[in-house]
């Protein structure tokens, strides 16, 4: 079962992507247009999500609302200030497993403020061929990790009970998945 939940309003997040056909400074290439942010299957593909988690029998839930702990706390300003987001939760059905993705589109001065909670921190940074990528492990008594992934004002979120490791190969399928789905893409 493949569903998404879409919440296009001000109190959530949004990513504000590269016009068709030009690059504006700040922005990373690569970047969707705005509206051509894609679903959670499109940028997530289950197949891929499932290889990459290292849980095969993973599927996208229909919440019908997003989970209370989706948006990570360092994540929660950005949240706010943003204008929609597409919320991934994947899981077993009834087994109390799961992780969440999140994509988003910022307005950029929140984009500037996420980044600058993120670098210099507890989260191991590094490059993803133009986008950057922060990574951490969780200080709970249980796996669960967190990545942000930030491509021009695009904010990809993967957090929940799997490892640093799945947590970003999860992260890097989205980002994948958002530079197919952008006209400007490399």
């Amino acid at each position: 079962m493949t569903n998404r939940t879409t919440f296009p309003f001000a109190a959530t997040l949004v990513l504000t992507a590269a016009l068709v056909g030009c690059t504006p400074a700040g922005e990373a290439p690569g970047s969707p247009a705005p509206g051509d942010l894609p679903g959670c299957a499109e940028a997530f593909p289950i197949d891929e999500v499932r290889g990459a988690s290292g849980r095969p029998g993973v599927e996208l839930l229909d919440l019908g609302e997003p989970p209370g702990d989706a948006v990570p706390p360092t994540g929660e300003q950005a949240a706010a200030a943003a204008t929609r987001i597409e919320y991934c939760p994947w899981g077993n059905e009834n087994s109390g497993f799961g992780f969440t993705g999140i994509l988003a589109e910022l307005p950029e001065e929140a984009t500037a403020q996420l980044l600058t909670q993120l670098s210099g921190t507890v989260y191991d940074e590094y490059d993803l061929d133009g986008a950057q990528g922060f990574t951490r492990d969780s200080e709970v008594d249980v796996e669960h990790a967190e990545t942000h992934i930030l491509l021009g004002d695009v904010w990809i979120v993967v957090s929940g009970y799997l490892s640093p490791d799945q947590t970003r190969a999860v992260a890097e399928v989205g980002l994948a998945g958002v530079r197919a789905a952008a006209p400007t893409a490399p």
